[in-house]
């Protein structure tokens, strides 16, 4: 009975509180009442689909403690193959009983975000508020996988500015882990699961511009302005590019299930007794407006890219400090004409770059311009290089592109992290497909424009060689979706891209009114060539079959109206972050201090389940409260007649 490790003296109890009943126990007209647990749980549930499961679950009180087992989900996890799981954070154990509310939201929340997003009729299904402390929000991103916040937020009172990291989906819900002051505001968030010395943690990146040399200005508040629109000062400005690790091991001792923070200064409190969790990686200071920042890794090592206006890319290795400086030949037929670099991405497929440049189509300031998709090796050298394509594809700006381009990460969703976690397969063989999109703000032409590249297999000179797949130099033509009334913008993901529909009016503020938000799919029958994996034909499938939507690319997010308008009444919409692996948006409205989580797929805080409070009430009460073991560094004591606990200093420092 391998199951017996991982469940709890829960289900014992209810299974002998089952067995004491008269209609039930060996003589039961159910003949699923009848079978010992171990059997159901080793020899029946996993012949079984998620939702055949749900549905036993619904039918008594035994079973609905019995399915919420870790074990159960445990082996679904495993066999999530063709569905995008959101990313496990590498210090995550999947076999530890800490992590046993972790599992099932897994499984159940790819499944039903899979659903919702492939059939065309996803909503919103739950929505969450962070705790504020009157700390206005300027950018927010979430990690991959959403497990973690990260959030960019200034005093609204006195020049105080702080980079913060909440964490989602906790034992008992959203709360802040950790605060950096950053003493100018940060915008340009990026965050990934990189490690850094050896220490497993979350690689932040942001931008900070302030008047140079520390000049103060008495007419223009940089912090006040929004960072998108061009400053027409007298005093000269500079950028700053930063990255900060954030170590993870300190994290987890803060999330574990048995510690219950009910405000995030506690966290806090604990996290200061301590080693900081934070560490400066890498500075980068220039005189050229910095915008467009990737974190990526190439070569086995985490790298910090952005664009220094007008056509210059500087990437910095963030385990070594040594930077690349890579400039770019004219256009062919275009010499000395003026060109701007507008988004890049690092290709791991074929170790280059894919550069998007916008160049005039002759001398002067009215000149039409055309957009160069254009694919670069990526330098093994450091120091200055001046790079010539080795393919790309042009085309005409004909709908007068003014918006930044966007471009998805040419990762999986659920890429992995560590080594314990599972092989999910993705559903093709090759890279995923590349989604490009660039909004046009016009009366005459408003709405959005994208492309999208394919990956295609390159010839094999010998049939034992591995099959290598690299990007295609040529696409579709350009694609258009016109909107009559509000502006798009983009937040593009591998498989699951996120639209919002704008009222923009000042370009100068940071925030803007927010009408809905849209989903949006390319249906797989669209591409030419697919190259779906080979061995998903063999995998045992985990849920029903699902019937894609093949008719429509565009669709409505289920109550987006609502809270567009809620976040409009508050002043608009400061800051967005999406994660197609988890189905999570988080949004900041100007007049709101707090952040609001959105799930497009079911999520329930752990505590607040029904089948945990069965859990705590079958428990011995001496163990009611502390189900799992308490932490070393940390005194938590509840009395039977308090609400909340009374917290009391640790008795050792937290961290030694």
């Amino acid at each position: 009975m391998r199951w017996i490790q991982g469940t709890t003296e829960a289900v014992h109890s209810a299974f002998k509180v089952l067995f004491q009943r008269k209609d039930n126990g060996p003589n039961s007209t159910c003949h699923l009442l009848r079978l010992p647990a171990d059997v159901l749980i080793d020899e029946i549930f996993p012949l079984l689909l998620v939702e055949d499961i749900i549905h036993i679950r619904q039918t008594n009180k035994v079973f609905y403690l019995l399915t919420h087992e870790a074990i159960i989900w445990r082996r679904f996890l495993f066999r999530m193959h063709g569905i995008s799981v959101a990313q496990m954070r590498p210090t995550f154990n999947i076999t530890a009983s800490s992590a046993d509310h972790e599992i099932e939201p897994l499984v159940t929340g790819a499944c039903a975000m899979e659903r919702a997003w492939l059939s065309g009729f996803p909503r919103i299904r739950g929505e969450r508020i962070t705790f504020g402390e009157k700390l206005k929000v300027v950018d927010i991103k979430l990690v991959p996988g959403g497990k973690f916040l990260v959030a960019s937020v200034r005093d609204r009172v006195h020049p105080r500015f702080y980079l913060e990291v909440y964490g989602l989906d906790l034992m008992y819900g959203c709360h802040l882990l950790a605060r950096l002051p950053t003493f100018h505001k940060i915008y340009d968030l990026q965050a990934k699961y990189f490690p850094h010395d050896g220490r497993p943690g979350i690689m932040i990146s942001y931008t900070r511009r302030r008047f140079k040399g520390g000049a103060l200005s008495e007419t223009v508040n940089l912090a006040a302005l929004s960072h998108k629109h061009p400053i027409d000062t007298v005093l000269p400005l500079e950028y700053d590019a930063w990255a900060v690790h954030m170590r993870l091991d300190v994290v987890e001792r803060i999330i574990k299930p048995s510690l219950r923070p009910y405000r995030s200064e506690n966290v806090l409190h604990e996290l200061r007794q301590g080693e900081p969790p934070f560490r400066d990686v890498a500075r980068v200071r220039t005189d050229f407006e910095v915008h467009g920042p990737s974190l990526f890794e190439a070569r086995g090592q985490a790298y910090m890219g952005f664009i220094e206006d007008p056509g210059r890319i500087r990437v910095v290795n963030l385990c070594t400090g040594d930077e690349t400086i890579i400039d770019f030949t004219d256009y062919p037929g275009h010499d000395l004409l003026p060109h701007r670099v507008r988004a890049f991405r690092y290709l791991p497929c074929q170790d280059g770059l894919l550069v998007i440049r916008t160049i005039a189509s002759a001398p002067g300031v009215d000149a039409k311009k055309f957009i160069a998709f254009e694919f670069y090796d990526f330098p093994r050298e450091t120091g200055l290089h001046t790079l010539t394509a080795t393919g790309g594809w042009k085309c005409a700006d004909a709908r007068g592109i003014d918006g930044d381009f966007t471009i998805s990460d040419p990762e999986q969703p659920g890429t992995k992290t560590n080594a314990d976690h599972p092989d999910i397969l993705p559903k093709e063989i090759c890279p995923p497909t590349l989604w490009v999109f660039a909004p046009s703000s016009a009366p005459e032409n408003r709405g959005i424009a994208y492309w999208w590249f394919r990956a295609e297999p390159q010839e094999k000179e010998r049939d034992s060689e591995p099959t290598r797949y690299v990007y295609a130099v040529e696409t579709m033509v350009p694609h258009f979706h016109r909107n009559t009334k509000f502006q798009e913008r983009a937040l593009p993901g591998t498989e699951r891209t996120l639209l919002m529909e704008l009222n923009a009016t000042d370009a100068r503020t940071e925030a803007v009114p927010l009408n809905r938000l849209r989903r949006f799919h390319w249906p797989r029958d669209r591409f030419e060539h697919r190259y779906p994996h080979p061995l998903l034909e063999v995998c045992a499938p985990v849920m029903k079959p699902i019937e894609e939507d093949s008719v429509f690319a565009f669709a409505n997010i289920g109550l987006s109206e609502k809270l567009g308008a809620k976040v409009t009444d508050l002043g608009g919409l400061s800051a967005v972050t999406w994660d197609e692996g988890s189905g999570r948006v988080c949004l900041a409205a100007d007049g709101l201090d707090q952040i609001t989580v959105c799930d497009l797929a079911p999520v329930v805080e752990p505590h607040m389940r029904l089948a945990y409070k069965w859990r705590q009430n079958l428990l011995d009460p001496a163990r009611r409260e502390f189900a799992h073991a308490a932490p070393a560094f940390v005194e938590a004591i509840m009395d039977d007649d308090e609400e909340t606990p009374v917290w009391r200093p640790p008795v050792q420092p937290v961290f030694n």
